[in-house]
């Protein structure tokens, strides 16, 4: 996804963001921190809400997060004390408050494409090729085809969990699991690709191609698993509910 305002372009496919046209390099937490409250933009974000997303499973200081937000703002060329675009309310939380214009990734700027739903995919003429999702890949000729390998991840809640925790609990819960899996799936060269309800997916082998994208994904699955386990493990410390989560 590309979140487009002022003059800049954050693309959360690439954990990238642009400001006129430059590349701004961005340490990752005031990267998460930024794309959250872009994509929260609607709603006010408590603290505690963005320490969760942002640091899960942490305990950080007001300074620490003050110092985020600065480094944030100054990115995209805003202030404290001008409140543009990042609007801080004393006791109640933060709110992304500039004009945002959504793209999905891949998607040339003026000409909005709708996105391939999960579960269609495109054969090549030839048919002899195994099917492959679209993928919004740069650099990737029109027509060309590549293996690839795909990683989902599933939040696992009952009915009866959905209705003690509520949605907005559930909605925590996923970013959680976003946030945790995709440190790992970058860290392997994977992209994610989709985001529906409870359901992530990861591809490893495009738009940069790579030999080894199926093991790539095996690693990326075992790094979420030990970050699933560590999250686990601190979270019955504090007697929350565990966060189960299916990979496949």
């Amino acid at each position: 996804m590309r979140y487009i305002f002022d003059d800049c372009v954050l693309d959360t496919a690439l954990a990238t963001l642009q400001r006129a046209g430059r590349a701004i390099p961005l340490r990752p937490k005031v990267f998460y921190l930024l794309q959250y409250l872009l994509e929260q933009r609607a709603h006010l974000v408590a603290k505690d809400m963005l320490c969760a997303q942002v640091w899960p499973g942490q305990y950080i200081s007001d300074a620490a997060i003050e110092g985020c937000l600065k480094l944030a703002r100054q990115a995209i060329g805003d202030s404290g004390r001008a409140q543009r675009l990042i609007q801080t309310r004393r006791g109640y939380g933060y709110r992304f408050v500039g004009a945002v214009e959504e793209q999905a990734a891949g998607v040339t700027p003026g000409r909005l494409e709708p996105a391939l739903p999960l579960g269609e995919s495109e054969t090549s003429s030839a048919g002899a090729e195994e099917a492959v999702p679209r993928l919004p890949g740069t650099g990737v000729a029109d027509g060309e085809r590549k293996l690839v390998t795909l990683l989902g991840c599933t939040l696992i809640h009952t009915a009866a969990l959905r209705s003690r925790l509520g949605l907005d609990a559930l909605h925590s819960r996923m970013r959680t699991l976003y946030v945790l899996a995709q440190r790992e799936i970058q860290q392997y060269g994977g992209t994610l690709h989709h985001v529906v309800g409870d359901r992530l997916l990861a591809v490893f082998g495009a738009p940069l191609a790579y030999e080894d994208h199926a093991r790539r994904a095996v690693l990326a699955a075992l790094g979420i698993l030990r970050r699933l386990t560590e999250h686990r493990e601190e979270g019955e410390k504090a007697g929350s509910e565990p966060l189960l989560v299916c990979i496949c």
